[in-house]
C-alpha cells in the first residue's frame, strides 16, 4: 500500500467492486476478489498497515455494523471484528491511530424514520481482533455524521458534519481521551449544505 491507494468503489449501485489506483501511473485496475462485503454506501475505509479495513455503511434495506479486512496481496476479504462491535452505523468518521488500531466516531443510523446521529467513539484493533468504547470526557463534538476526521500529531480532529437540525463547520480535537472544542478564525469554510433523506 505504499505506492497505491486501494478504493473500494461503488457505493449504492450494482457494481461495488473493488478498485486499485496506482499512484506513479494514475490508471484504475479492477480487482477480482473473494468474500467482498456486499454493496453499500456510507462505510469507512481506513488503512491499517498491511491491511485495509472496510467497516459499517447501509444499503437500501439494511444498516450495518459488521467488519472487512483486506491483506496487502491477498485477493480475498476476511470478516472480522465480531466480537461487541458498535452499534449499526454510516456516514461515520474513521481514522488509523496506529499500523493496528482505527478510531470510528459518530455517524448515523435510522430505524425505518428519521436519522438518529451519534457521537460515542469506539477503537477497533486489527491484531487483537477486538472493540472498545473509548471513554472520553471534556467537551464533546454533539452527535453527527459525514465529518472529516484526521490524526496529526497524535490528536484525533473532527471537522463539520450534519445532524437532524444543523449543518456544521466546527472543528473539535481529541487527545489523551479529552474531547476539545477548536476556536478558529479567518475565513471559515461553510457548512455543508447536503442532508440526507430518510432511510428506507
Amino acid at each position: 500500500y505504499q505506492r497505491r491507494v486501494h478504493g473500494v468503489v461503488g457505493g449504492k449501485s450494482a457494481d461495488f467492486g473493488a478498485y486499485v489506483l496506482d499512484m506513479p501511473s494514475r490508471r484504475w485496475e479492477r480487482r477480482v476478489m473473494t468474500n467482498l462485503p456486499c454493496s453499500r454506501a456510507g462505510h469507512s475505509l481506513v488503512s491499517l498497515g498491511p491491511r485495509v479495513v472496510l467497516f459499517g455503511g447501509w444499503d437500501n434495506r439494511y444498516q450495518y455494523n459488521d467488519l472487512y479486512i483486506l491483506q496487502s496481496g491477498s485477493n480475498t476479504w476476511a470478516a472480522s471484528g465480531r466480537r461487541n462491535p458498535p452499534h449499526v452505523r454510516a456516514t461515520h468518521g474513521a481514522v488509523s491511530l496506529s499500523p493496528s488500531e482505527m478510531l470510528v466516531f459518530g455517524g448515523a443510523w435510522c430505524d425505518g424514520g428519521p436519522y438518529s446521529y451519534l457521537n460515542d467513539t469506539h477503537v477497533y484493533n486489527a491484531d487483537e481482533d477486538t472493540w472498545r468504547e473509548l471513554e472520553t470526557f471534556g467537551d464533546p463534538p454533539c452527535p453527527r455524521g459525514q465529518t472529516t476526521t484526521a490524526l496529526m500529531d497524535g490528536t484525533v480532529y473532527i471537522v463539520g458534519g450534519v445532524n437532524a437540525s444543523q449543518h456544521l463547520n466546527d472543528v473539535y480535537a481529541l487527545s489523551g481521551g479529552m474531547w476539545r472544542c477548536i476556536h478558529m478564525s479567518g475565513s471559515i469554510p461553510p457548512a455543508p449544505v447536503y442532508q440526507p433523506r430518510d432511510f428506507r
